[in-house]
């Protein structure tokens, strides 16, 4: 075989190089991206370089300088009015049809980064951006029909390629936050208003270093202040905190919600000049918390199983009992001993399992246990619970080595009938309470599209279909766009470190108040129920702000309608 790989492609060139050298005869690789090179953290830096490029050399041109004399700013303007108004009138290159579409602002920066790899369309970006900046589209379409004339001929496999660079990345021990600093800045930038300097002076401000990142800030810029400080380089204590930090003001936290009920009221809709429909009128504080956790409980309350707990007979009483299922129960025990995973991420790392590869010869079933000692221990672990979804197990050795399939097929319908036992009763962590994730029933949209490498066409699937009130078993666990068919496996696979359905910390605004007199008090409370006895974890006091809710939505006592006609309100109070 004759590979030719560039860029992203060389890193595959190189792995399938590396798995099966019998099989090259030769190899052509242009813009090498190497092992050791963590693709997903330049992708961004490399971007932003390319487009100064094209800045400088268009101000160091007069007639480019004339026409476009500030492209950066021409581009927040561009930006700017997608997020006021996403709904554009936009003329189809193709067919000259007007068409209302709506414009995220990270598709223009998704147009022009793609835009920058052809030597022709570079030149036409100073262009569309200027055309943009005024709410002109048309080159930006133009570039789009160019770049992808036929989607689905020419769309990658954004999973099969973070799959590829998370089971392939060799970078440094040094490296290893890189890829959770690039999702945290990806979901801090979708928030309204959010910048990039911001954003990583948010990173910086929790994180232990006192290395600033390229748009960032630590002690050597808040000691220069008035009154100097020094960052918290740790958890904070509540999202006020986040005041403290550079760029962070208190509109941008929280929007035009003057009394932090967490709703717009009337009188602040007319005070700022905003609607529901604003993107940001409640500021970030509406996005974030610092108090989520989920016990790693079942839905029953009881603890779920440890799969890769050390004593493997232990295992497999507790797998009998909780799963109820012989063929199931067995699987994972022997998984442990000699199963191989089908995830991309493992295939390419070589970490698939401690079984080596063999013919198929059938589905596993509970007899086949007898070929294994469990007392010894088990060399093979689950990095999460769907390594099981679409594995095999192999039993015998040398030419006498056979793979039995997995019960946990990849057929859709299958897995809506076992993956609700799996998610609820199965754990591959000994603790007792996670951190929380991403609620994909609840949270808002904005923080669904900044998931990194989740297809939009998923992101728009998940929140057509989502449905708090859901009766479906699936609904309850993470896994259920899985079922459904608006993920792949492997996209799954990368997700779920990120989401959940569910959390066991609870907020509240609990108000007291005197119907006639107007005196009211108001506290914010958040409950942890991860443990038996819940406990509160945070109080404070609201009542400076307000009642905050109207009594058409507290309720009244108030009686009308008895005798004479009177109404007794003194005294009462809720």
């Amino acid at each position: 075989m004759n590979l030719f790989g560039v860029s992203y492609g060389t890193r595959i060139a190189l792995v399938f190089n590396r798995l099966y050298p019998d099989a090259v005869r030769s190899l052509l690789l242009d813009a090498v991206a190497p092992v050791d090179m963590l693709i997903p953290a330049q992708v961004g830096l490399d971007a932003d370089l390319a487009f100064e490029r094209i800045t400088a050399e268009c101000d160091q041109t007069p007639t480019c300088q004339s026409a476009f004399p500030d492209l950066p700013a021409q581009l927040l303007q561009a930006e700017q009015r997608l997020r006021q108004t996403p709904n554009q009138l936009i003329t189809n290159p193709l067919t000259g049809e007007q068409q209302n579409v709506t414009l995220d602002p990270r598709v223009i920066n998704r147009l022009l980064r793609s835009a920058l790899y052809s030597r022709t369309l570079r030149q036409v970006i100073p262009l569309a951006i200027s055309e943009a900046s005024k709410g002109r589209w048309q080159v930006l379409a133009g570039i789009a029909d160019v770049l992808s004339p036929d989607a689905s001929a020419n769309d990658l496999s954004l999973g099969m390629m973070a799959s590829v660079l998370t089971a392939t990345d060799d970078a440094e021990e040094s490296d290893e936050e890189a890829p959770s600093d690039n999702i945290a800045v990806s979901l801090l930038l979708t928030l309204p208003g959010m910048t990039e300097d911001i954003a990583d002076a948010i990173l910086d401000w929790l994180d232990e270093d006192e290395e600033p990142r390229p748009f960032g800030a630590e002690v050597e810029y808040y000691s220069t202040l008035p009154t100097p400080y020094v960052p918290k380089n740790g958890p904070v204590l509540s999202v006020e905190e986040l005041l403290l930090v550079r760029g962070v003001t208190p509109t941008l936290l929280f929007g035009a919600d003057a009394n932090r009920n967490g709703v717009l009221d009337a009188d602040e809709q007319q005070r700022f000049g905003v609607t529901v429909e604003t993107a940001g009128s409640l500021g970030w504080a509406a996005y974030l918390t610092v108090h989520g956790a989920e016990a790693s409980k079942r839905r029953d309350g009881s603890f779920r199983v440890n799969v890769n707990q050390d004593d493997l007979e232990l295992l497999y009483e507790e797998l009998s009992e909780a799963l109820e299922n012989d063929d199931y129960a067995t699987f994972v025990a022997a998984y442990r001993i000699a199963g191989q995973s089908n995830s991309t991420m493992a295939l390419l790392s070589g970490d698939s399992g401690g079984g080596g590869q063999a013919e198929v010869a059938g589905r596993w079933t509970a007899d086949l246990m007898s070929e294994f000692d469990l007392s010894g221990g088990g060399g093979t672990s689950l990095t999460q619970v769907l390594d099981l979804v679409g594995a095999t197990v192999t039993v015998g050795n040398g030419d006498n080595a056979k793979s039995y399939s997995s019960p946990f097929s990849e057929d859709i319908i299958a897995m809506g009938l076992y993956m609700p036992i799996l998610m609820d009763t199965l754990t591959t962590q000994e603790v007792e309470v996670m951190p929380g994730r991403i609620n994909l029933n609840e949270c808002p949209a904005e923080l669904l599209y900044g998931i990194p490498l989740l297809p939009e066409e998923a992101v728009e699937g998940i929140l057509e279909t989502r449905d708090v009130n859901s009766d479906d078993p699936n609904r309850q666990f993470e896994t259920w766009p899985l079922v459904e068919g608006l993920v792949t496996l492997d996209e799954m696979r990368l997700l779920t470190p990120l989401v959940t359905c569910g959390g066991d910390v609870f907020r509240a605004q609990v108000v007291g108040y005197f119907e006639k007199s107007g005196v009211s008090s108001r506290a914010e409370v958040i409950v942890d129920a991860t443990t038996v006895n819940p406990k509160i974890v945070l109080w404070r006091d609201l009542s400076h702000l307000g009642r905050g809710f109207d009594l058409s939505v507290l309720g009244s006592r108030s009686f009308t309608g008895l005798e004479g006609g009177t109404t007794e309100e003194s005294g009462l109070g809720n």
